[in-house]
């Protein structure tokens, strides 16, 4: 059984937009050409996902931790720059 980390940026649907040009994998997931809605258990893409590419949530979860470390580094987060003279209005509230 494979144990991907709980992670909000793998999703079944950002991982089949990744995969879809993968043929070997593709070729074990179901198939959609009839418009028929999408639903694959998350345990079960993963599987496929990782028997075809062992590295491949190796390397998205490297790049995910890369990305929220980049994003601490910047600083405070949800800050805007406001007018010093707005500033002083909202300070006489």
């Amino acid at each position: 059984m494979i144990r991907v980390p709980m992670c909000p940026e793998l999703t079944v649907e950002r991982v089949l937009k990744q995969v879809q040009g993968h043929r070997e994998i593709m070729r074990f997931l179901p198939d959609f050409t009839d418009n028929g809605k999408q639903y694959i258990e998350k345990d079960f893409l993963f599987a496929i996902v990782n028997t075809i590419d062992k590295n491949y949530f190796r390397e998205s979860m490297a790049e995910i931790e890369m990305r929220r470390a980049k994003k601490t580094a910047q600083g405070e987060q949800g800050m805007i720059e406001i007018d010093r003279n707005l500033f002083g209005l909202l300070q006489q509230v």
